[in-house]
């Protein structure tokens, strides 16, 4: 898997869920404790056999899995986003000193155009798609209904 992230090659989406699972099982097989079970205590070699028994059939289950598991050579679609970094963002609240740090001084030059000293009634954001001129927009909308409200 890690050849594969550094040859920016596509893992298959089963893989990350197929390892957390073979931790949970490491865990579990690494807590059955071989010491206590001593010959003359059936009820605990039992369990511990028992124990041992379900953890060796789910170990198979996930070797079986694995060799289920398709790993191919294709790259790694440009545009593909990773689910888990996406949505460890903090949701949108509209505060622009959170998402306008690097356009600030465009913001309040925007802003002061729309002050009531100017005669500019309309503004136009241009610039490349997905940058945020909509949300900058909708900012501006907000902080404009908030100055004149004062």
């Amino acid at each position: 898997m890690d050849a594969n992230n550094r040859s920016y090659l596509e893992i298959p989406t089963r893989v990350l869920g197929w390892l957390e699972e073979v931790e949970k099982i490491k865990i579990e097989a690494q807590s059955i404790s071989s010491i206590e079970n001593g010959c003359f205590n059936m009820k605990i070699r039992y369990r511990a056999g028992r124990n041992a028994f379900k953890i060796k059939e789910e170990m198979e289950s996930l070797m079986d899995e694995n060799s289920k598991i398709i790993w191919t050579d294709a790259p790694k679609p440009l545009g593909k986003v990773n689910s888990k970094i996406a949505s460890s963002f903090p949701p949108s609240d509209g505060d622009a000193q959170n998402h306008f740090k690097s356009r600030k001084k465009t913001f309040k030059d925007t802003l002061g155009f729309l002050q009531r000293n100017h005669k500019i009634q309309i503004i136009a954001i241009c610039g490349m798609g997905g940058v945020g001129k909509t949300m900058m927009m909708e900012q501006l909308k907000k902080d404009c209904r908030r100055y004149k409200n004062v």
